[in-house]
């Protein structure tokens, strides 16, 4: 059971770093991963550039953040 928790831990990683690599080549931008100001600053890039809907696409929109990055948008 471990090997395959292993290799569908593996497979998971590879399909996050291609996904990434695709949005951030349809965004133009690099997309950071993770958390923090570098995060919130490029939603609101994309939130200024693209609109509030795109982060319905891309983003999960449960987190904290969210409302921030909307807010860093405005300005």
């Amino acid at each position: 059971m471990t090997d395959i928790l292993a290799w569908v831990s593996l497979i998971s990683r590879y399909v996050l770093i291609k996904e990434f690599k695709r949005l951030s080549e349809q965004l133009g931008m690099k997309l950071p991963k993770g958390a923090g100001n570098i995060v919130d600053e490029a939603g609101a890039q994309i939130v200024k550039k693209y609109g509030p809907e795109t982060l319905k696409k891309i983003a999960k929109l449960n987190f904290k953040n969210t409302e921030k990055i909307k807010e860093l948008a405005k300005n």
